[in-house]
């Protein structure tokens, strides 16, 4: 059994490729951001020492964080 793909019937929806892959590159670099500003802030939540309400209610959250980020499978986290 022989087969031969014919990319001409993809040629034209081609702008529907190129509107998805620039999708893509948006999605991509918006969770790059927002995924390093979240690192950031958590990762400043944790080191800091809980002196008032709003320092501990940070380093509250930030640890509940990641403990359930820690507790939860990756493939669990997949799947969702």
């Amino acid at each position: 059994m022989e087969y031969s793909f014919d990319f001409g019937a993809m040629w034209e929806y081609r702008w529907v490729f190129a509107k998805s892959i620039w999708l893509t590159v948006e999605l991509s670099v918006l969770a790059i951001i927002l995924g390093t500003v979240l690192g950031v802030i958590m990762g400043a939540g944790r080191a800091i020492e809980p002196r008032s309400w709003l320092m501990r209610s940070v380093w509250g959250a930030s640890t509940v964080y990641v403990y359930l980020q820690l507790a939860i499978p990756a493939l669990v986290l997949l799947v969702l």
